[in-house]
């Protein structure tokens, strides 16, 4: 315990430091029990569920006991004898389901309960010698150790995400069930499977009642090892944090190991695949938002990548096909791919997002999915149909072929920013403006546009790029192509979407119509 500005406060292990509390609390400080000194420990061992310590009073030199402390179950498993107001008596079967039923009362109200108990040591021979069920149980303690208040909200961001949060204690299940409603994670209808349950389960039923259980008390460190194994074995993805050594074997095994930085004993961390620094809960789900966010900004990038580049060979490709002259120089693609690919992709690929980044950050997708491919195709396809068909209208009306071709070019150029933008957008309830307010967008885009008139409009880059000067009419064409390009594009991929929800309805209706096919011939 430490004191500092009138507060006092603990060090070392929380569950340590409650009982420190409480003994100084008694008047048991450290200058009363100087003269006991410890001579041997048996460290806390989870499949015993206990703790002991030797220790022997340097005063007389003669007294010496074992004491133990762990969960009331098994502390009273070694016991035979109770201590009440200083006289011991023999534990009977009815005073241990007393003590249990006030374990249990405790429990409900959230408290971690430890039990307590005592032995005397015989020596004969100099060999000291002490009976395993011969202890005298001396009482229980309850210790509340509250759940932060943000807990709560961060486990129901985690559900929100997809993410599902599983609690494994060494609690009892009671214990584990109050503390689990304060946090959201369950209710009084709520199933938990204890360590004893767990041994009666092959791994094959354990995978597969896994699925509806999110509450494991009573556990040993080989039964966390089983949790994670069996989760993986369903499919998931198993992130596993702790503190413990006993946690160590489940954090190796899982997917993602987490480690508490600050309470985290050395070996966990050493084992972990990463370390808090923050001992919350919530660190961990923004660090799956963050996670998403990226997997959302590298999809945004490639998609406005794959909808140029397919622009490009849909334009240069068709020329050929039909018999146009190339719309495209060499030269042109290359500075195409500079101004549209460089700048706005790299920015597109950072962005931190906007005020509806918590919208875009909650819904969990592949990078690369069906969906993305559908979208790259559709305005790939429409901008590069806009592109040539403006080629070609141009030629048709007697316009010079450089013209011709920097019409084309433009057209490309601009539907690419125009579709930067709209990617920008992707995943998110925010509109146009919302993009337009993302200045390092619109500046990299700014820088772009500039270079692309200083290519058409200063004579010796549009010498060397084989541009020529349009005027103002072939812009207000160009305009009209790429934002028409947008529109169509929406359209498109919006009844795309309505066949897709339609034919689920159709596919749902047709499997509700053979189920009640089925209701009727059993009936």
């Amino acid at each position: 315990l430490v004191k500092s500005e009138e507060e006092w406060s603990v060090k070392g292990d929380p569950t340590e430091g409650a009982l420190h509390v409480l003994a100084t609390k008694l008047g048991l400080s450290e200058g009363n029990i100087a003269h006991w000194h410890r001579v041997h420990e048996v460290p806390f061992d989870s499949n015993s569920g206990t703790m002991t310590v030797v220790c022997r009073d340097t005063e007389t030199d003669k007294d010496c006991f074992v004491f133990c402390k762990g969960s009331v179950e098994a502390v009273l498993q070694k016991c035979s004898w109770y201590q009440e107001s200083g006289k011991i008596y023999p534990l009977s079967d009815e005073k241990k389901e007393q003590i249990l039923n006030v374990n249990e009362d405790f429990a409900k109200d959230a408290l971690r309960v430890l039990g307590f108990s005592y032995a005397p040591i015989d020596w004969v021979d100099d060999d000291p010698r002490v009976k395993e069920d011969d202890f005298i149980y001396v009482g229980l303690a309850g210790m509340m150790d509250p759940p932060k208040p943000e807990v709560e909200n961060s486990i129901r961001e985690a559900y929100a995400l997809g993410v599902k949060p599983v609690m494994i204690t060494g609690d009892h299940p009671v214990t584990a069930i109050a503390i689990a409603k304060e946090l959201g994670l369950g209710n009084d209808s709520t199933k938990v499977l204890t360590g004893q349950d767990l041994d009666k389960l092959s791994d094959e039923e354990l995978a597969d009642v896994v699925e509806n259980v999110s509450i494991f008390a009573r556990v040993t460190p080989e039964h966390k090892l089983r949790l994670v194994t069996a989760y993986q074995k369903r499919g998931h993805i198993v992130a596993m944090t702790g503190d413990g050594v006993n946690d160590t074997p489940a954090i190796k095994q899982s997917n993602v190991g987490i480690a508490m930085g600050k309470t985290g004993t050395e070996v966990t961390k050493a084992t972990a695949d990463m370390v808090l620094k923050k001992d919350h809960f919530g660190s961990i789900i923004e660090g799956v938002k963050e996670g998403r966010s990226i997997i959302s900004n590298i999809r945004k990038a490639i998609g406005c990548l794959l909808t140029g580049n397919l622009a490009e060979i849909i334009v240069t490709a068709t020329a050929v096909v039909v018999g146009l002259p190339m719309p495209l120089v060499p030269i042109q693609i290359l500075l195409m791919n500079l101004l549209t690919d460089a700048i706005p992709a790299i920015i597109l690929a950072v962005n931190p997002g906007g005020k509806d980044k918590e919208a875009s950050s909650t819904k969990r997708q592949d990078i690369v999915d069906k969906d993305l491919y559908r979208k790259v195709i559709t305005r790939g396809v429409i901008l590069g149909a806009a592109s040539l068909g403006l080629f070609g209208l141009s030629l048709a009306a007697g316009t010079g072929l450089p013209v011709a071709q920097t019409v084309a070019f433009a057209t490309l150029v601009f539907g690419q920013f125009m579709q930067t933008l709209f990617w920008r957008q992707e995943g998110s309830n925010e509109g146009i403006r919302e993009s337009i307010k993302d200045k390092y967008l619109v500046g990299g885009i700014g820088v772009s546009i500039l270079a692309l008139l200083a290519a058409i409009y200063v004579p010796q880059l549009a010498q060397f790029f084989h541009t020529a000067p349009l005027s103002a009419r072939h812009w207000l064409y160009i305009l009209l192509a790429t934002g028409s390009v947008t529109l169509i594009s929406r359209a498109v991929l919006a009844v795309g979407a309505t066949g897709s929800n339609l034919t689920g309805l159709i596919t749902g209706r047709k499997a509700y119509n053979s189920n009640l096919s089925s209701l009727a011939a059993a009936g």
